[in-house]
């Protein structure tokens, strides 16, 4: 009768201990399946997610140096500001020798106001420009394109945009956009 009784308290103990492990196991996979569906929640919050990387060119042999900044969300541009460092001319040294700065810049802000191109482009949605005096020597050139309200087929038909190659730029992904300029000589500004 003994041998009887430890015999089910062992077939007890076996298939309990058999039962916990089933348990486990189902528990154990069901926590894969919430780690693997939770994937693509986590891809869709990096789609979502806003970037902004800046790439800046070495100086040409004029002294001139280039920077982009380019903001995205997935594969889409959101924003675009080229800014462009450069020499001022001999003119606009000697204004600014007779004027100062500050009235160099008005009259410089004049004159780019009677250019025909930066007046068409300065009038389109999602672009702004600008040119400021920094010093003497160097003007800053800033182009900004807001990609969530500029229409890129209006500015690629602009002259001033010409070079931009806009529709082209936006059949490329940013990465791919990025990627092509390092290619170019750029490097990335931390």
């Amino acid at each position: 009768m003994k041998k009887i009784l430890l015999l089910l308290g062992l077939t007890a103990a076996v298939l309990s201990g058999c039962a916990q492990k089933k348990t486990e196991t189902a528990a154990s996979q069901g926590k894969k399946e919430e780690i693997s569906n939770n994937l693509p929640i986590i891809n869709q919050a990096e789609q979502q997610e806003v970037i902004t990387r800046t790439v800046a060119f070495p100086k040409d042999e004029q002294g001139a140096q280039q920077t982009q900044t380019v903001t995205y969300q997935g594969s889409h541009f959101q924003r675009l500001v080229i800014e462009r460092v450069t020499a001022t001319d001999p003119e606009l040294k000697e204004a600014i020798k007779e004027l100062g700065i500050e009235e160099a810049q008005k009259s410089l802000n004049e004159s780019l106001d009677k250019d025909a191109d930066y007046a068409q482009a300065k009038t389109l949605a999602g672009f702004t420009g600008s040119v400021t005096v920094l010093n003497e020597n160097e003007l800053k050139i800033t182009s900004t394109c807001d990609f969530q309200s500029l229409d890129i087929n209006k500015a690629a038909d602009m002259p001033y945009f010409k070079n931009l190659n806009l529709k082209e730029m936006v059949k490329l992904t940013p990465e791919e956009y990025i990627t092509n300029l390092l290619a170019n000589g750029a490097e990335e500004q931390k």
